[in-house]
C-alpha cells in the first residue's frame, strides 16, 4: 500500500532474522537501495541519513564491520569498483514515491549544471558528475524540454560493467510527462539516445548488448 506520509522515520536491516542496523533513508519502491555485493555475498551495502547528508554504508555480514561512503549509491557494479547514483531530493521533489525527504528540497532548480548523474569512487568515497542536466539539454533538445522541469531515474548498469542506460524524464508546464532511455559509458562520455518517443519504462539488459524495455517504438 502506498503510504500517505513522505518516511522520514527508521526502519531496521535484517540479517538472517536478525536486526543487525537501521535506516532513515527510504521509499516504498526501492526501500533505501539495499543491495548484496560482490559474488560472494559477504558484505551488503544501503543508503542512510547522518543528519546532514545522504551517505551508504557497507556492512560485513559475518563482522557487521560498516564502512560508511560521504554520497548515496543507486547501484554498484557487479565488480564492486564504483556505483553510480543520483540526487535523491530531487526525485523528492519530482518523483515522490523514489526520493528521499530527510533533506529539504524546496531549492531545487528545473535544471542545475551540477546536478545528474554522478559516479562514486567506493574505495576512496569520492563522487565526480559524469552526466549533467546540461548535457542532456544539449542532446538532441525538444521543445518541450524547454523551461521544464528535468530528472533521471532507473539507472542500470550492464553485465559488463561498460555501460549502463537510465531514463531521462522531464515535465513540462502543464505537467505532462515526456521520457527518453539512453546509455552511455560509465565514465558519462558517449551517450547514445535509445528511445526518444516519449514513453518508455521498465527497461532491463538481456546481455552486455540488448536491453528489454516497454516502450512506444
Amino acid at each position: 500500500i502506498r503510504p500517505l506520509q513522505r518516511p522520514t522515520s527508521s526502519i531496521d536491516i535484517v540479517l538472517n532474522d536478525k536486526v543487525c542496523s537501521s535506516t532513515k533513508t527510504w521509499n516504498w519502491q526501492q526501500g533505501s537501495m539495499l543491495s548484496w555485493l560482490g559474488e560472494d555475498c559477504s558484505s551488503f551495502i544501503y543508503n542512510d541519513f547522518d543528519g546532514q547528508k545522504y551517505v551508504s554504508k557497507i556492512v560485513n555480514t559475518q563482522t557487521l564491520r560498516t564502512i560508511i561512503l560521504d554520497y548515496p549509491i543507486y547501484q554498484v557494479s557487479s565488480d564492486v569498483t564504483f556505483a553510480l547514483s543520483l540526487n535523491f531530493a530531487r526525485l523528492a521533489k519530482l518523483r515522490p514515491d523514489y526520493g528521499y525527504f530527510n533533506i529539504d528540497f524546496s531549492n531545487i532548480k528545473k535544471i542545475d549544471r551540477n546536478d545528474g548523474i554522478f559516479r562514486v569512487d567506493l574505495e576512496n568515497s569520492t563522487q565526480k558528475l559524469i552526466v549533467s542536466f546540461q548535457d542532456l539539454l544539449e542532446l538532441f533538445p525538444k521543445p518541450s524540454m524547454e523551461g521544464a522541469w528535468h530528472k533521471v531515474n532507473h539507472i542500470d548498469i550492464a553485465p559488463d560493467n561498460k555501460r549502463f542506460m537510465f531514463l531521462h524524464r522531464w515535465l513540462d508546464n502543464k505537467g505532462q510527462k515526456f521520457s527518453r532511455l539512453i546509455t552511455a559509458d560509465v565514465n558519462g562520455s558517449d551517450l547514445y539516445v535509445l528511445a526518444d518517443e516519449d514513453m518508455v519504462s521498465h527497461c532491463a539488459w538481456k546481455n552486455s548488448f540488448e536491453i528489454i524495455a516497454w516502450a512506444r517504438k
